[in-house]
């Protein structure tokens, strides 16, 4: 765990922000620095908040350690097997956004996009977008309220 609480420790101090969005903390490790995918970039998240180095305050994602307080490389990249310590199955908002594109045939990226907007448009977690976007595409996705429902609240404490 003690690589990923460095690389946690890195996209915050990169930042310079004591918290950052879900999304700014996907889009960091995946598009801006080129560790993971997007996915991949999700379950690092995950792994955070599962290890409890991250917590979720305000909506706004947190460490749960001094991150700029840690001395780490300026050209640190996490080791590829960081994700492969405590795998865990994909989140919710990974198992509502494959649903929808298996049954609309829609691209990922088209409806990540669609799933951000409504996001942004209602303030809701992914989890919720994703679930709304799934319902108004016609696909059914009600059997993951409940675990969308578990997994907003253990981020909540």
């Amino acid at each position: 765990m003690e690589e990923v609480k460095k690389a946690i420790a890195f996209l915050f101090k990169r930042k310079g922000r004591e918290t950052m969005s879900e999304k700014d903390f996907v889009m960091s490790a995946s598009m801006d620095l080129g560790w993971f995918p997007p996915k991949e970039a999700q379950r690092l998240m995950q792994l955070g908040l599962d290890s409890k180095l991250l917590l979720i305050a305000e909506g706004r994602l947190k460490p749960s350690f001094d991150a700029a307080g840690m001395d780490i490389p300026l050209d640190y990249r996490p080791p590829p097997t960081l994700l492969q310590a405590g795998v865990t199955p994909p989140s919710v908002f990974v198992r509502v956004l494959e649903r929808i594109t298996a049954a609309t045939k829609l691209e990922r990226k088209q409806v990540v996009s669609m799933i951000n907007s409504t996001q942004d448009l209602m303030d809701v977690e992914a989890e919720v977008a994703a679930l709304i976007v799934g319902r108004d595409l016609g696909v059914d996705v009600s059997d993951l309220l409940g675990s969308a429902e578990k997994e907003i609240m253990s981020r909540s404490g």
